[in-house]
């Protein structure tokens, strides 16, 4: 009985610093064992609302804690789309964690566009680059814009506040 709940607890531990696009996995993966487990009789009701409490202070408690700047990531595709011969790009920042990223600024040094970008959207002043003050990014989701130029440009996140509840 306590080796299964060690390898539940060393499942839910060691997947949480798994991508995005395992969050739903992690969950799913862990309450369909320990479904089968009450069913088969190795594990109690009460063990498994222990697990469920474990469960909510490692997602939505220890993983806000352990936010840092590295939680928001910028992937960048083209969009099939040609303005003025040159090929239109989405940069994609995604926040991987439960906090909120407020006052992005984005390193932008020789960020050049064909097409202007809304300055509600995104800001450049300098070498500095400001996701609009309105527009924080709220935990697991993302903020996106588009630019026009011929190759994708290496933006890199330079601060932000991360504001965790």
């Amino acid at each position: 009985m306590y080796i299964l709940l060690y390898l539940i607890f060393v499942h839910m531990w060691y997947m949480g610093d798994a991508p995005i696009r395992w969050w739903w996995w992690r969950h799913l993966s862990c309450d369909v064992l320990i479904f089968f487990l009450i069913k088969l009789k190795l594990l109690d009701w009460q063990v498994y609302v222990f697990i469920g409490f474990l469960k909510y202070f490692q997602y939505y408690v220890g993983s806000s804690q352990s936010c840092q700047q590295s939680n928001l990531q910028i992937s960048q595709a083209k969009t099939g789309k040609l303005v003025n011969g040159k090929p239109q790009w989405q940069a994609t920042l995604t926040n991987t964690c439960n906090c909120v990223f407020a006052d992005v600024i984005l390193a932008c040094q020789g960020f050049q566009t064909v097409e202007q970008i809304d300055p509600q959207i995104l800001s450049k002043s300098g070498d500095d680059c400001t996701v609009d003050s309105s527009n924080a990014i709220a935990g697991h989701s993302t903020f996106q814009f588009t630019y026009t130029w011929d190759t994708s440009f290496p933006f890199t996140v330079k601060s932000a506040e991360i504001a965790c509840s």
